[in-house]
């Protein structure tokens, strides 16, 4: 009777939210935009789970009367969104250029398109995968532009480099991930999908990885060289170091997922590619 009457709970909010979020408030400001439409969708998955998918088929079994016009309705309003968010990140960039602001849009913007398509169960069209690879593309390019600009090859630098780096790494391992997931999960099966264009990319973060690799042992060598007031957490630069090899190993991760994808076969990539895997393979 519990599991029922809570069922029957999750039932009625469920509907709530649907008809709720028939209307959505929208601001000037794409980034905000995002963030709340992703806050409506955690709800979504907390209620809805797959009942989209399956059409409400649970809730049938238990003798609740179902509507589907509003499960299609749900389903069509989710599909709107990502197809309206091509168009509004196209005019942001356009209007803004490519700015952090831009980039961190283009970021949230690839994780609520996974997260709408895993709730309606839809793959997204050939036309929309070719935007959203070539806005990882995109992405990526400004990534390593801004890592260049940093100067971390040629020297350890300070914590607030490290801290950047940091940063820069975790979240293109975000939009990385989000892309694997797209591909890996909802590529339509009878469709094919050229992965070449990120043949470049693929390579150029494996010499990224390589290069914040290097980083970490200069700024460790300098480590154990210098001594550090430990009672201020920002003055120890051990910790940012940490934070940063921990992050570069689910960095190195997506990478290799990605190069994998897109069937590069250059032989000195190849190694680099197989040192990685043992990387990833021993912190796992």
């Amino acid at each position: 009777m519990e599991d029922y009457l809570y069922g029957m709970m999750n039932f009625i909010k469920a509907h709530e939210i649907m008809y709720e979020s028939d209307i959505i408030q929208r601001t000037d400001k794409l980034l905000d935009n995002i963030y709340h439409l992703q806050s409506i969708l955690e709800n979504y998955t907390d209620f809805l789970g797959t009942h989209l998918i399956n059409n409400g088929q649970i809730w049938k079994e238990m003798g609740w009367l179902v509507d589907q016009s509003i499960l299609d309705a749900t389903k069509q309003r989710l599909m709107d969104i990502c197809i309206n968010l091509q168009d509004e990140l196209y005019e942001e960039m356009s209007k803004h250029g490519y700015t952090e602001k831009v980039m961190d849009c283009n970021i949230s913007g690839l994780e609520l398109v996974v997260v709408a398509t895993k709730l309606t169960g839809q793959p997204l069209t050939i036309e929309q995968f070719t935007f959203w690879r070539s806005l990882v593309i995109l992405y990526g390019q400004w990534t390593c532009q801004e890592m260049q600009s940093l100067g971390y090859t040629n020297n350890t630098g300070s914590s607030r480099l490290a801290l950047r780096l940091l940063q820069l790494l975790n979240n293109m391992t975000r939009i990385l991930t989000a892309f694997n997931s797209l591909i890996s999960i909802f590529l339509p099966s009878n469709q094919s999908f050229d992965l070449q264009p990120l043949n470049t990319l693929a390579s150029s973060l494996v010499d990224v990885t390589f290069n914040v690799i290097s980083f970490i042992d200069q700024r460790s060598l300098k480590q154990n060289q210098v001594s550090i007031r430990r009672s201020n957490v920002m003055r120890n630069t051990f910790l940012p170091i940490l934070y940063l090899e921990q992050s570069l190993i689910t960095f190195a991760d997506a990478v290799v997922a990605i190069y994998n994808l897109t069937g590069s076969n250059t032989q000195s990539y190849n190694k680099r590619i197989k040192w990685l895997h043992g990387l990833v393979d021993d912190t796992a």
